[in-house]
């Protein structure tokens, strides 16, 4: 797995990145902690470059694949920091293997199932009737039905290879909401107000359902709230984290 690991100071910091992210996308966050702590970012399996999984995943295999590397790390416990897909590992890791993490900041995080519109559901019925339909004529149709699958599906869809748009798939389909109550991680959680695709209404449930959790919004900003106003959220995670003021 493609990684990096900058700074020093213990405990280290590991920063998970979102769904079509990687190691990079994270470095407004990772260089201003590098002064303070030892931070590791990663790519996970399937993006930037580390190879994807060879059959399609769902999160319980992204959470022992990054607790098999943190062990060949030699990190015993570390401070978690996700952005979506990555605040949905986050989750499981914090769920699954309390030991691991010391202290969780989930940024516009994955992990509850969405609700979705009439429109959208009747794109996903429409999606799986071409799939059968493809499967019953024998791929007379197949260009049709691909044709018509890839304008259904997502960005994140369309960009995907057949692996990782399964894993896609999975990972909508799980719902974390289960674990949130099991967490005993002390748990920021920071949104942007206008987040579209992980709605502030998912931060707000986050927070009724992990004890003691708070919940910071960031007034304006969207799903990438920690690029639109990086001064704010870095603000927000330093105090979480309890660090020296300046970066």
């Amino acid at each position: 797995m493609d990684h990096r690991v900058s700074g020093a100071g213990e405990p280290p910091i590991l920063l998970l990145h979102g769904w079509g992210g990687n190691l990079q996308a994270m470095d407004v966050l990772s260089v201003p902690l590098t002064q303070h702590r030892r931070v590791m970012t990663v790519s996970l399996p399937g993006f930037g470059n580390s190879p994807e999984p060879a059959v399609p995943w769902g999160t319980w295999e992204y959470v022992a694949v990054l607790r098999r590397w943190c062990e060949l790390q030699g990190v015993g416990q570390a401070d978690i920091i996700g952005h979506s897909f990555g605040g949905r590992i986050a989750i499981g890791i914090a769920a699954r293997h309390r030991d691991m993490v010391g202290k969780l900041v989930l940024i516009d995080s994955a992990g509850l199932k969405p609700r979705r519109s009439l429109t959208t559901r009747m794109k996903i019925m429409t999606a799986r009737n071409l799939k059968r339909a493809g499967r019953i004529m024998q791929g007379r149709f197949e260009k049709f039905a691909t044709k018509w699958r890839d304008q259904l599906g997502s960005t994140d869809w369309k960009l995907a290879s057949p692996v990782m748009r399964r894993t896609l798939v999975n990972v909508i389909e799980e719902d974390l909401s289960g674990e949130l109550g099991t967490l005993t991680t002390s748990t920021l959680l920071i949104w942007g107000e206008k987040d579209a695709a992980t709605p502030l209404q998912m931060g707000r449930m986050m927070n009724r359902l992990i004890p003691g959790s708070s919940l910071e919004v960031i007034p304006g900003a969207g799903h990438f709230c920690y690029l639109e106003r990086k001064g704010e959220v870095l603000s927000k995670i330093w105090g979480h984290l309890e660090l020296p003021r300046a970066w």
